[in-house]
C-alpha cells in the first residue's frame, strides 16, 4: 500500500510528526509560507521588566519562545525568576524548557480558549488579578490579552514578531507536486490566505486546520469540509481523518 501524502504549511520537527494514519505510511512535505522577522524591543521595556517583574509571562507559540530569550540575550539583563511562565499548549512549554523557562502553566489542550477558561479558575483560585506581559506577532490574535485585561490583570503586550508571505513559492513546490497530495494542513489562518493566493488545494485531498481560526479562514474561502485537529495535536490527525 502506497503512503498517504500529506502537505502541511510550515515546519515541523520530522521526528515528531505521525509515522502513519490509520495502517497507511504517511509522507509528510512541509511547505513554509511565512517569513519571521524579530522586532526590536527597546532595552528600557526589559531592564523595566528585569527591576520591576511582571507576575507572569505568556507564550502564545515557539517562536515567541525564541525571540524573547534573543532579546534578553542582546539587552544583557537576567530574566526575573520570580515571574512565573505560561505557554499556551505543550509544543510551546517543550521550546519554553529547551531555553531555560519552566512551564508554571500550560492548559490541558492547546488553544486560546482552553488557556483562559483554565487560567480564569488558576485566578479565582488564588483571588489575584496579577500583571502580565505577553510577547505577541505583530497583528497577532489578542483575544487573550483583551481577555484578561477586562477581568482586571495589568495586562502589556510586547510586538515581538511579525510575519511576511514568502516569495516564489511556485519555485520551492509546483501545483503539479501540490495536486499529487493527498492532504493539506493548514497551521494559521496567515499560512491558509498565502497558500491560497498560491496554489488550488486539490479536489480529492483532506482539508485539516490547527485551530479553531484557521479552520474560520478556511470556511471564508469555502472550504466547508475542512477539518479540526484535536487538541492542536498533529498527531491526533487520525481521530478526525
Amino acid at each position: 500500500m502506497k503512503p498517504v501524502r500529506i502537505l502541511v504549511t510550515g515546519e515541523r520537527n520530522k521526528a515528531a510528526l505521525p509515522k502513519t494514519v490509520g495502517d497507511q505510511a504517511v509522507e509528510w512535505t512541509e511547505l513554509p509560507v511565512l517569513d519571521f522577522t524579530r522586532l526590536p524591543v527597546a532595552e528600557d521595556t526589559l531592564k523595566r521588566l528585569a527591576e520591576q517583574p511582571a507576575d507572569w509571562i505568556f507564550f502564545t507559540s515557539p517562536r515567541a519562545v525564541a525571540f524573547w530569550m534573543e532579546a534578553w540575550m542582546e539587552c544583557g539583563a537576567d530574566f526575573p525568576p520570580e515571574t512565573q511562565v505560561g505557554c499556551i499548549g505543550e509544543a510551546t512549554a517543550e521550546a519554553a524548557a529547551q531555553d531555560g523557562f519552566t512551564a508554571d502553566f500550560c492548559p490541558s489542550e492547546a488553544g486560546s480558549e482552553t488557556f483562559l477558561r483554565e487560567f480564569e479558575e488558576l485566578m479565582a483560585s488564588h483571588g489575584h488579578k496579577p500583571s502580565i506581559v505577553i510577547p505577541l506577532a505583530q497583528g497577532g490574535r489578542l483575544l487573550i490579552p483583551q481577555r484578561l485585561s477586562q477581568l482586571g490583570c495589568k495586562v502589556e503586550v510586547i510586538p515581538l514578531y511579525k510575519s511576511e508571505a514568502k516569495t516564489n513559492l511556485n519555485a520551492a513546490l509546483s501545483q503539479s507536486e501540490v495536486s499529487l497530495m493527498d492532504a493539506v494542513l493548514f497551521t494559521s489562518p496567515s499560512s491558509v490566505e498565502v497558500f491560497l493566493s498560491n496554489y488550488q488545494i486539490p479536489s480529492t485531498a483532506k482539508v485539516f486546520a490547527i485551530g479553531s481560526f484557521t479552520e474560520k479562514a478556511l470556511l471564508q474561502h469555502g472550504h466547508a469540509q475542512a477539518k479540526v485537529i484535536p487538541a492542536s495535536d498533529i498527531n491526533r490527525i487520525s481521530e478526525v481523518w
